[in-house]
């Protein structure tokens, strides 16, 4: 006759941990891959992440950072995908493309529309419209909005308008 065995099988803990999604503050040009991100200005201490609506300009709100992170749930909102192509970024949310549009405003459109990425003031990157000459930059005071300004504007020594921060989905 056949044997049957009964009881309870244990098993120990030490598989992998998950760890939370977390969008990371990048420093190098080099680091800049295909992926999720949050476009963020550093004005003193405060962190203001750009929004992903894409319309003239785009409002600047504080987000918390700790540790140089940012939690998924704080990023809801303002993720963009970055899209490297050679040397050219696009910057896109959905099926809209962020794009440079006149004097100081952003905008959007459907088809791919490319930036140049470089290193911009202590730390930060500078996104310069590739047609237009005009960059991505945060403008605070009155303002905290961010918008196609003259990267001129964006100096090291400037208290009113600075370039981006890009924080990574790990």
């Amino acid at each position: 006759a056949a044997k049957t065995q009964t009881g309870t099988t244990t098993s120990q803990g030490g598989g992998d941990v998950t760890a939370p999604n977390v969008y990371t503050l990048i420093t190098e040009v080099a680091d800049i891959t295909t992926g999720q991100y949050v476009i963020a200005a550093k004005v003193g201490n405060v962190y203001y992440a750009m929004g992903n609506t894409f319309s003239s300009k785009i409002d600047g709100v504080s987000v918390t950072v700790t540790d140089d992170t940012i939690s998924e749930s704080d990023a809801e909102g303002y993720v963009v995908t970055i899209t490297k192509n050679g040397a050219s970024y696009y910057i896109s949310s959905g099926s809209k493309y962020l794009k440079y549009v006149s004097s100081t405003n952003l905008g959007s459109q459907t088809t791919t529309y490319s930036w140049t990425i470089t290193s911009g003031n202590n730390g930060t990157f500078r996104a310069v419209s590739e047609t237009a000459g005009r960059g991505l930059v945060y403008r605070k005071g009155t303002y905290n909005k961010f918008g196609g300004y003259a990267t001129s504007n964006a100096t090291s020594g400037s208290s009113e308008y600075f370039d981006i921060e890009l924080f990574k989905l790990n």
